[in-house]
Formats: C-alpha cells, structure tokens, sequence
C-alpha cells in the first residue's frame, strides 16, 4: 500500500465506521461494551527546508595538542571560521580566535606548548598569511606585507623549526622558508623558486625536496632537488599525458613516496630511492590511489584509494608493511586521519548519508568505537 493509500485509509476507516453505527442503531446497545479498534498511523517525519542543510557547521583541521588532550580545530558557527580547541574526551570546546571579518583556519598546534600556527585573509580577500597565536592570546603576522599569499608547508622532521611557501618575492612563484621557534621566528629561505614549480614536500631531515612541474591539467612532471646542491632530477620521465603526485617522505628520507598513472589506467603508489635512483610499486589497485603517508611517529603508513565513488582506508605497519584493521565510522566515509603524539591516537574525518562531515577520534590500534567530538548539523 502505499503512503498516500495508507493516510487516506486511516482517515475513512473511522469515518465509515461513524456511519455504519448511526445506520445500524438497533445494534448500539449490544456493540457499545466492544473494544473500539485502534487505528496505527505512521509516524511523522520533521521536515527540513534546503537552508537549514546548507547552514550546517563546517568543520575543519585536526592537530593534537602536545599532551593529547585537545584537538585544534575551526568551524564557521559564529557564520565565519574561527579557532577552536575540542577536549579529545567529547567534554566540550573552548573558541581561541574571535574574528568577525577574516575567516581563521586552524593549521597545528606548537610540539611542546599550545602556541598554533592558523591561516587568514583580510575581509576575504583570499591573500592568507600564516600567524602564531601566543601562549597569552597575542598574535603574530609570520608573512606580513602586501599583495602576497603564503601558507604553512610542514614542519621538520625533528619539529624544531617548520616551512612556509610564500610569493612576496615574485607574485607568479612560490619560495619556501624555514622558520625557527626562537625569539622573534628567525627564517631562512631554503627553495628559491625562478621557473615556477610547485614546492610539495621536504624530507624530514631538511635536505630534499620534492617539486611539481604542471604541463596540462593530465600532464606533469615530477622532481626532486637537493636543497644543499641545487642538483635536481626528473623522477618521472615520459612520453604522453602522465599524471604524478609526491605524497611522502619516508621517516628516514631515503624513500619518496609518489602516485603516478604512468603506464596504468589508475593512480598506482610508488617510491623512489634517493641514493640510488631505484624505483618500486608500493600499492597498486583497479582504483585511484590517492596517497600514501606515514603517521606522526613513523609507525604506521596509511593509503587511501577511491573505491567505487568511496574512499576507502588501508593502515600498515610501517616497519613490516603488513596490512593492518583500518578504523572505521559506522556508515560514514572516513575522509582523512591525523595520528596524535606517540601515534596512540586518531583524528578522523567521516562524513555519510546522515551527516556532512564531522570529527572523530579512536585509538589507532584495538577497533573500539570511534567517539564522535562534532556535529555538523544543527
């Protein structure tokens, strides 16, 4: 039956019934000790207008405080982003940041305190600096200047310094810097960019890095320069239209990990050796890969691949590359991860049919259940 026949049978079933007793009055005294029939009628269901989805809170961002405690987040619940700090039990959040004309995007928490790094605009302009947000609330400009865009490039493989692209030298290139946590974040440049790569990653142990030569939108070459000798090598040499992407670095910088589509109809995960030149498949599938990176502390390397519209999570044990339980979020699409200090802990990003995407956090070993610190819907 459907909806429709259903409603309208709960409406005509009483009133045919009101009608047969006034017909039928001979008969009142005998049917008036009968149980009258319940009639069960579907439940309603709220309904919601296209506006009240669009105003869902959007969440962003996911970096652990030194002690574990907190995750670094934004969100755009006052209706522009600012910075946030959620208890990583699920007991509450406290606002950092109060603007109400530059949207405030979280980017990480300081390795021993709880300064952080986070990106703005001026009025949406779309030109972000990088700032440092002091232990007593104060915070610094670490890209001032005019008409320039700079965003934060990671942080060194020993967490005592971090990278910054910036293009106030040139507006058309990106230079990347390395700032120190002393006094002040003195800064060096360490790429200087005159033919117009894109700068990804750079080895934890600050001596290579990886650079992307954009040829068409299917095109591309894949470099890797040595910051101490300027040498640089072409990765990926070809023939034709072949798409290549750095993903990491591994722990010990002797391996770069990359996807690559050459010679295959997917992006196929793939590694390459610096001292020697050697290349080696890493992972390949009928799908997508879209990257491969080792957490925090080096001990786990987590893949991700779209599988049939969906991406889908391998974890591994970084020493032995034996493939272990990824987590999972009961019906949602886990999107990204974020391993905590000591990698005890994980950051997820899930999103599926009842919510847009929301923040979680589980143990990286053990399955247990992940809590879920955000919701996105109102």
């Amino acid at each position: 039956m459907s909806i429709r026949a259903f409603a309208l049978s709960c409406f005509l079933i009483p009133f045919l019934a009101a009608c047969s007793q006034e017909q039928q009055s001979s008969n009142l005294t005998e049917t008036a000790s009968e149980p009258v029939a319940e009639v069960e009628t579907t439940p309603s269901i709220p309904e919601y207008s296209i506006d009240d989805f669009m105003n869902s809170t959007r969440y962003s961002g996911a970096s652990f405080s030194p002690d574990n405690s907190k995750l670094l987040v934004s969100n755009n619940s006052t209706g522009i982003f600012n910075v946030y700090a959620i208890a990583a039990d699920g007991s509450g959040a406290e606002q950092l940041t109060f603007s109400d004309s530059d949207a405030m995007l979280a980017i990480s928490y300081f390795p021993e305190d709880e300064r952080f790094l986070y990106t703005a605009d001026q009025g949406g302009n779309e030109l972000n600096h990088l700032y440092v947000r002091e232990l007593d609330g104060s915070a610094i400009d670490l890209t001032p200047g005019e008409n320039l865009k700079a965003s934060f490039a990671g942080w060194s493989g020993d967490y005592e310094s971090f990278y910054v692209q910036s293009n106030e030298r040139d507006p058309r290139f990106f230079d990347v810097y390395e700032y120190q946590l002393a006094e002040g974040y003195p800064r060096e440049m360490v790429f200087l960019n005159e033919e117009g790569f894109f700068p990804a990653q750079i080895s934890p142990d600050g001596q290579s890095i990886a650079l992307v030569e954009l040829i068409t939108a299917n095109n591309n070459n894949l470099y890797l320069q040595n910051l101490v000798s300027g040498e640089r090598t072409d990765l990926t040499p070809h023939e034709g239209d072949v798409s290549s992407s750095p993903s990491d670095f591994s722990p010990d910088s002797q391996w770069l990990y990359y996807t690559t589509d050459e010679g295959s109809e997917y992006q196929q995960l793939m590694r390459y050796q610096l001292a020697t030149g050697d290349k080696e498949e890493v992972l390949s599938l009928d799908w997508d890969i879209y990257y491969g990176v080792f957490s925090r502390e080096g001990d786990y390397f987590v893949a991700a691949a779209n599988v049939d519209a969906r991406t889908e999570l391998m974890m591994f044990d970084a020493e032995t590359m034996e493939q272990i339980d990824a987590p999972t979020i009961e019906g949602a699409n886990v999107t990204s991860v974020r391993f905590s200090h000591g990698d005890d802990l994980l950051a997820l990003y899930g999103s599926g049919s009842r919510f847009p995407s929301d923040l979680f956090v589980t143990s990286a070993v053990g399955g247990e259940e992940p809590l879920r610190l955000t919701n996105s819907l109102i």
